[in-house]
């Protein structure tokens, strides 16, 4: 089965055929231009993340994907403004709504945090602690506005009804399921903002848990309108959920488009390894292959292309000039020879499901 059109792309069909061709285009729920993080320690040219740039409107999915150490979490961190100290955040635009995150106080963060951007952190084992009742915490982090109906109310429109007669108990005596669920509750139902982070939500849950969190992610959007940044390293979760996609390499975007148009027409050789990593694109009875190339990524390189080392396609150009993003067919491509299938393999695999 081929990843789903989301609906949203539905949508968005409909009304551009019924409306007015003087309608204005909506302005962005988040936009971030040339945001770079690097740690004081380290040379400019080691940044954690590099010159990353990308927009959500209000009901748009946006997923980042990439291997570890790409820079996907850091970039959720930055526009949270929860790095640490050591790290030095420089950006051309990181705005919410109109408002100037970089500008802002730290109590004005502490306003926006959990209310209108709220986060859905990586590890629902260790987010929340062990040793507090778990009906205590969710007062907490829920806030003053939500007493205890509405908060059995919320769990139980989530499947926990159960949870919700437990609240005395310990966040241990959980599946890791139910805590992602519970912390989904209270940051995206509770709160209802208008800018969820989602920072891995399933990747410690099996298949069944994984669809119901999805499920309730999508319900959320299409409920309350909210948009979204959702961090994977599942393909197959990035086709069901999102609209479009950035692909991450080395601290930086290095393709960013539609769900469809990325996963059809990847440009990016990068792009195309990952892709060619989900056994879902493999039909029965054929060989896996590795990445012929592969080598572990480094955070930027002094001059050239990051992904020099690994591409099958670098040129003179490659080693003396890093690739800007630029538009290639429907998307962005940070690549100096876009498009080039690798001679390595003489067909592509199939869709992924």
């Amino acid at each position: 089965m081929s990843a789903p059109v989301p609906a949203a792309h539905h949508r968005g069909t409909e009304v551009l055929a019924a409306a007015p061709a003087e309608t204005p285009v909506e302005a962005p729920l988040l936009e971030v231009a040339g945001l770079s993080v690097r740690y004081r320690s380290a040379s400019p040219a080691d940044a954690a993340v590099h010159d990353v740039s990308f927009s959500v409107r209000r009901g748009e999915i946006l997923g980042l994907v990439g291997e570890s150490g790409s820079g996907k979490s850091t970039v959720l961190n930055a526009i949270l403004r929860l790095l640490p100290d050591v790290c030095q955040v420089d950006a051309t635009r990181l705005e919410f709504d109109g408002i100037a995150l970089s500008d802002q106080s730290p109590e004005a963060m502490r306003m926006l945090r959990g209310r209108r951007i709220a986060l859905v952190p990586q590890r629902p084992m260790t987010s929340l602690s062990p040793v507090i009742p778990l009906g205590r915490q969710l007062r907490r982090l829920a806030g003053p506005g939500v007493d205890d109906a509405r908060l059995a109310d919320l769990l139980r429109q989530v499947g926990l009804g159960m949870v919700a007669e437990r609240l005395d108990g310990y966040p241990f005596q959980l599946s890791g399921g139910q805590l992602q669920r519970v912390l989904i509750t209270i940051s995206a139902l509770a709160a209802e903002p208008d800018l969820l982070l989602a920072d891995e939500p399933t990747t410690t849950l099996d298949t069944t848990v994984q669809a119901q969190v999805l499920r309730l992610l999508l319900e959320l959007r299409d409920r309350l309108g909210i948009g979204m940044v959702l961090v994977s390293h599942d393909l197959g979760v990035i086709a069901q959920t999102c609209d479009r996609v950035g692909v991450m390499h080395a601290g930086r975007i290095i393709e960013l488009g539609s769900v469809d148009a990325v996963f059809a027409e990847p440009q990016h050789p990068y792009t195309r390894v990952l892709l060619r990593a989900a056994p879902q694109r493999w039909r029965r009875g054929e060989r896996l292959l590795p990445d012929q190339h592969g080598k572990a990524p480094v955070a930027s390189a002094p001059t050239g292309c990051a992904y020099l080392a690994r591409c099958p396609h670098a040129s003179d150009r490659c080693v003396t000039e890093a690739p800007e993003l630029r538009a290639v067919l429907t998307s962005l491509v940070r690549c100096h020879h876009p498009g080039r299938p690798d001679p390595a393999f003489a067909d592509e695999p199939g869709e992924v499901r």
